[in-house]
């Protein structure tokens, strides 16, 4: 409906976020600012959770804290953006030097022969990252096998670094619409972090979101529930439950159990994250934009319509305050909000809208 329609935390990408302004459900948890593709759901790791800056519905994502030589951070967004997402991974000790380009050592020969060090890789992974969250899925995808490849070949199978990479190619793919060839690679990556790092850690954790999120894609529901709530029992305990990477398991239990029916436990959840969101990020952020949007469509759905116009016009304003009374998302939220006074017979408000945002 709006600016954060759609909006369910997404696929995580460990150190990917979600798109700009929020996504809905499962989101993938990874990169910073990744594409969604469904509104409501968002992952961790990348955690399909924080907005994808340049990506057209990205994901939100999580930071990973170190765990090691081989570690590599994770931040949440758990984004798109997103919409169901999944999370996106991304480090944060990276070296503040760059050696030199992907591009730079294919056109030099053997891109992997050139792959000697730990930090040429993870400069691999990152120019990834970067296709993926500028919306380059095909190139992003095909950077990434390469460098899962020379992970595997240096560092074997289950490197901690190796499954990162792995994460991230799991969160192209889905981002792709190959749902069950991304359900494979992330079913790897869950069962290598839990042997590796232990089941709560938070990258297994963001994993275990991402799983969920892509699960619930394919109309898995009862799976996709049980692990969305053990990543959110887990992270409730290692992360606290008021941490906002713990906040966007919330939304997404919370837009699972609303797609199932279950309005009055989804709008509890809805609230504790709204809550949540606007004491650990602020009010006029998009990840707590989000949350205002998700909470005013599970009211609307109960037709508790006072409540729910307060939080559209509050998004609204959010939104016209984030991007701008012009911008094409500001247009939609103000598009969706005079359809529904529309619906409520507030035809006079309706109109006023319409002038205001030259609809």
């Amino acid at each position: 409906m709006g600016c954060s329609q759609a909006k369910a935390d997404t696929v995580t990408v460990t150190g990917a976020e979600p798109p700009t302004h929020a996504s809905a459900d499962e989101p993938i948890k990874e990169p910073e600012h990744a594409p969604a593709t469904d509104p409501a759901v968002q992952l961790a790791e990348v955690k399909l959770g924080m907005p994808a800056a340049a990506a057209p519905d990205a994901d939100k994502l999580d930071g990973l804290d170190n765990v090691g030589s081989n570690s590599i951070s994770a931040r949440e967004q758990r984004l798109a953006a997103v919409q169901q997402p999944v999370r996106v991974e991304s480090r944060s000790g990276r070296e503040s030097g760059r050696l030199s380009t992907w591009s730079d050592r294919l056109s030099s020969g053997s891109a992997r022969s050139r792959r000697s060090s730990r930090v040429e890789l993870e400069q691999d992974r990152d120019h990834g990252e970067e296709l993926y969250r500028s919306g380059k899925l095909g190139e992003a995808e095909s950077v990434l096998r390469e460098t899962v490849e020379a992970y595997e070949e240096l560092h074997g199978v289950a490197d901690v670094a190796t499954l990162s990479s792995v994460s991230m190619l799991a969160i192209t793919i889905e981002r792709e619409g190959r749902l069950e060839e991304a359900e494979a690679l992330v079913r790897r990556v869950l069962a290598g972090r839990e042997a590796a790092l232990g089941p709560k850690h938070e990258d297994t954790l963001a994993s275990a979101s991402n799983l969920a999120a892509i699960l619930g894609k394919q109309g898995k529901v009862e799976e996709a529930e049980k692990l969305k709530r053990m990543a959110l029992a887990g992270e409730e305990e290692t992360l606290g439950p008021d941490h906002p990477g713990t906040l966007i398991s919330v939304n997404n239990l919370a837009l699972s159990l609303q797609a199932q029916g279950q309005l009055e436990a989804a709008e509890g959840l809805l609230r504790r994250a709204l809550s949540g969101r606007e004491v650990a990020l602020g009010t006029g952020e998009p990840e707590t934009l989000q949350s205002v949007y998700n909470l005013g469509d599970n009211l609307k759905k109960q037709g508790k319509h006072d409540e729910a116009v307060d939080l559209f016009e509050r998004e609204l304003q959010g939104c016209a305050a984030l991007h701008g009374t012009e911008h094409k998302e500001t247009k939609v939220s103000a598009s969706g909000l005079a359809a529904y006074f529309g619906e409520l017979g507030r035809t006079k408000r309706a109109e006023q809208l319409k002038l205001q945002y030259a609809l």
